[in-house]
């Protein structure tokens, strides 16, 4: 297992990868963007909390004008993620928020409550305070959250199946779906706030 990795190692990885320097939909995690894109009803105002590069934010903004989200705002602790992600989404908000803080997470709790989606797309996994993070969520709102069953530098968990998911965070969002996504590349669940 991995470790918490500070904002300068995920700089590092946006500014050099190959797999995120490049046009939104060959990034990486294009494919994730797509399928999750796919699974937000349009007109929704959406808060992509660990939103990188702005891909999601991309890809809704690709949509018809009448099926765009009416808003859409992203945080991320990686400055040059957020940098990108401004130039990729001009209409959206960003903010670099440290949500692994006290601090981080009241401002996330914040913007969530202008938002009636809160996604958190890959990030969880990424740091120590995954469940004060969804804690801090505005109770009532829907939470749209993908975690990896595979390992890496930068995680501190993974989740073997749909039932650890449940374990770790059924009693903070009151699940509706839990399902293997992308060939069983990530799990994804959908659900509410308690």
């Amino acid at each position: 297992m991995g470790k918490a990795q500070p904002a300068s190692y995920y700089d590092v990885i946006y500014a050099t990868d190959p797999g995120y320097i490049a046009a939104p939909d060959a990034m990486r995690p294009a494919w994730l963007w797509r399928e999750l894109c796919a699974r937000i009803e349009p007109r929704r105002a959406v808060l992509d909390v660990g939103c990188g590069p702005g891909g999601l934010g991309w890809y809704l903004e690709q949509r018809e004008a009448a099926d765009r989200c009416s808003v859409y705002a992203g945080v991320d602790f990686s400055e040059v993620a957020i940098r990108r992600a401004r130039v990729l989404v001009p209409r959206g908000f960003f903010d670099v928020v440290d949500y692994a803080t006290e601090v981080g997470r009241q401002r996330v709790g914040a913007l969530a409550e202008q938002a009636d989606l809160v996604v958190c797309a890959e990030v969880l996994e990424h740091i120590e305070t995954d469940r004060e993070l969804l804690a801090a969520l505005p109770i009532g709102c829907d939470v749209l959250l993908t975690v990896p069953p595979t390992d890496d530098p930068g995680h501190v968990r993974c989740f073997s199946g749909l039932a650890a998911v449940e374990m770790r965070y059924g009693d903070l969002i009151a699940f509706t779906q839990i399902f293997w996504l992308g060939g069983r590349q990530c799990l994804l669940g959908r659900g509410r706030r308690r």
